[in-house]
């Protein structure tokens, strides 16, 4: 409840008001960038992403910008930018917005 307050702007002081999925992905024992994928299709979209969109999901997540693998390594500091980028992204997508 405190926390619907908080992120509604009701609530108490914001400032410390965080979310990481990083808890949710190690919790899991999920590592590779499929399981990654596939666990947030399921809690976001109830796995009802379509096969094609889950594969483009993964390449985004274990490839740089010149679509050249990269390895997805827990406690590596780029982990953490790549998954919350992966969150974002599977936030923005239209079927988020028909939710």
């Amino acid at each position: 409840m405190h926390y619907v307050q908080d992120l509604s702007g009701s609530g108490r002081d914001q400032s410390n008001l965080t979310w990481s999925a990083l808890p949710f992905l190690d919790d899991n024992d999920i590592i590779t960038a499929s399981e990654i994928v596939r666990f947030f299709d399921d809690l976001l979209y109830e796995g009802s992403l379509p096969a094609v969109e889950v594969e483009m999901l993964v390449e985004f997540l274990s490839t740089d910008e010149n679509y050249v693998s990269q390895a997805l390594v827990p406690g590596v500091t780029s982990y953490r930018f790549r998954v919350e980028k992966l969150v974002a992204l599977m936030l923005s997508m239209p079927q988020w917005n028909t939710q």
